[in-house]
């Protein structure tokens, strides 16, 4: 790294943390605008997204309109699911996610433009977990902390995201 940007970096630790929330909060949007799917005209939206209506232990797929938490078939609140697996392995849930109260308000009025009104006014916990964890763009930390950690995977591999059926 050149010294004048480590130097920077060392006399403006405020404007680097800036910086690095802000490319944090970019990738976070495009990781989720792309999970619940977009209207553009490169290739079709994605049609359909896992839910959980039982804390990740198993998933179901259904539109990915949906802002969640939503009353599923089965009268039980179900929050989105990302569901992943390592090589020929079993699929697991990574993580849930679900729209602040905020959230739902707004992604009501923008039917298709949910992905990134849900990504700011989410919250993300891993199955089995007590707390729900808010996205901050000003500290994204312990959201990503929940959304880029997983069990090992065999021979040191990162584990692939499951997708539903179409």
């Amino acid at each position: 790294m050149p010294v004048g940007i480590r130097q920077t970096i060392n006399e403006k630790p405020g404007m680097s943390a800036g910086v690095t929330a802000g490319v944090i909060v970019l990738a976070l949007v495009f990781i989720l605008w792309e999970s619940f799917g977009h209207h553009g005209a490169a290739r079709p939206p994605a049609q359909r997204t896992f839910y959980s209506d039982d804390d990740g232990q198993t998933w179901f797929p259904d539109a990915s309109n949906k802002v969640t938490p939503f009353t599923d078939a089965n009268s039980k609140e179900a929050v989105q699911a990302f569901i992943f697996k390592c090589g020929d392995g079993q699929p697991f849930c990574g993580y849930l996610l679900r729209a602040t109260d905020e959230g739902r308000k707004e992604a009501a009025g923008q039917p298709h433009g949910v992905g990134s009104v849900i990504l700011l006014h989410s919250e993300v916990k891993k199955p089995g977990g007590k707390t729900w964890v808010k996205f901050d763009p000003r500290n994204t930390v312990p959201f990503t902390s929940i959304t880029q950690s997983f069990p090992n995977c065999p021979v040191g591999s990162k584990p692939d995201p499951v997708l539903p059926p179409p």
